[in-house]
């Protein structure tokens, strides 16, 4: 492979470095196509990994964020623009610490684990098992990046592996019925689930925060009352349902979880979904926005803030540890410099025009290489949504 330095590359990519090492098993790409404002498509590949298969990620307006899985150790990435191909190196190694966040799927011991989702999706306990396990590879690689957007290094928290090197979701049998499960609030089950899983066989028990999900959530308005138009109605009509973090437990119902993305192509069109919850039918758990990506960004993004708390992290006037999480599918989609034909909430787009996604079309690599490290880049400040380029309140996402 010719060396880099040595070779002009029209894909420029923002926020890694060539044969750099990350800590996170899903690192986040993003860049651009200089001298290019076209859509498109972006190809990406792990050379190093026989399994893997070749994903094509949207480019719009000439930029483009886009996740690839790395194996431990090094790893040749290969990215496809038209005729222009990149291709450069990176380095994973496991975080060094004995802590580690564990998920969980829990079921009730006399239910079949199978959660809530509309007609067609696949609500099995294994797809529920895909989906949790994606989702905590996406909340790492978001913590990643913020730590690093904010000088404190790219460093993130560990996720339990298998005997692959593969981060894993455990499924659980509670020894709660159904009917039990269902009956009781929130805290209640909290309080249920952090002590049954303490005193279950799992190894490593003080070593762990547990990032639990219940697979029991159900949402059932009566047929004769009106459609649901507050959150607190929607509550109303939904049992097995909590988002409480705390200690080393972050508990989660399952309401939205059809909305998530189960496998890695699927996270660009899940987090741009434009089909609309029917409150009528599924629970909707979205910042009143009711669109499908909207419920994903919010549920993952409440999930990562739940387990911010069990990190000994307190609510912040803004970012993940407030309201920032409704906004988490931005971190890896690329928004129009114009906003057109996408949903948007009126606060939201009373900011958007100041956050949006921008774009750095230059002249050419900085210091010939494909790696850019301008701080006027407007593309470099958008690695994490709003955020701007200095030292601020760890897991800020965004001005909201």
């Amino acid at each position: 492979m010719r060396e880099l330095q040595n070779v002009r590359m029209k894909i420029c990519i923002y926020n890694v470095d060539d044969g750099e090492t990350v800590y996170n098993h899903l690192p986040l790409l993003v860049g651009d196509i200089e001298n290019c404002t076209n859509d498109g498509f972006i190809e990406v590949v792990n050379s190093s990994d026989p399994d893997s298969k070749g994903l094509k990620w949207p480019v719009v307006e000439g930029a483009f964020k886009v996740l690839v899985k790395l194996k431990r150790g090094q790893n040749l990435i290969r990215l496809k623009y038209g005729e222009e191909i990149l291709i450069f190196k990176l380095y994973r190694e496991n975080p060094s610490f004995k802590h580690f966040v564990r998920p969980v799927y829990i079921i009730c011991e006399d239910d079949d684990g199978y959660f809530q989702g509309p007609d067609g999706e696949d609500c099995s306990p294994q797809s529920a098992l895909d989906r949790i396990t994606l989702g905590a590879m996406l909340i790492q690689t978001f913590t990643a990046e913020n730590l690093k957007e904010h000088g404190l290094g790219r460093y993130t928290f560990q996720i339990e592996t298998n005997q692959l090197n593969d981060p894993m979701c455990h499924l659980f049998r509670s020894k709660l019925t159904l009917e039990r499960a269902q009956s009781m609030s929130g805290g209640d089950l909290w309080n249920h689930f952090a002590k049954e899983l303490m005193e279950s066989d799992f190894d490593n028990k003080d070593m762990c925060k547990w990032y639990c999900f219940m697979s029991f959530t159900r949402y059932k308005p009566p047929e004769d009352v009106p459609y649901p138009k507050t959150h607190g109605e929607i509550l109303k009509y939904t049992k097995g349902h909590t988002a409480l973090g705390g200690g080393g437990l972050a508990l989660f119902g399952t309401g939205n979880l059809h909305t998530w993305a189960r496998y890695i192509h699927e996270i660009h069109s899940r987090f741009t979904d434009t089909r609309k919850i029917d409150r009528k039918i599924l629970m909707d758990d979205s910042a009143y926005r009711e669109f499908y990506w909207a419920n994903y960004a919010t549920g993952l993004g409440a999930s990562l803030h739940e387990l911010g708390h069990t990190f000994n992290l307190a609510h912040t006037p803004t970012g993940i540890m407030a309201r920032g999480f409704d906004d988490f599918n931005k971190v890896f989609t690329v928004q129009r410099l114009k906003v057109r034909d996408q949903p948007m909430t009126k606060r939201s787009n009373s900011s958007s025009n100041k956050t949006s996604l921008p774009r750095n079309i230059s002249s050419g690599p900085v210091d010939g290489s494909p790696f850019k490290r301008s701080h006027k880049s407007k593309m470099n400040k958008d690695i994490c949504y709003g955020s701007p380029l200095r030292k601020v309140i760890l897991f800020k996402l965004c001005n909201s």
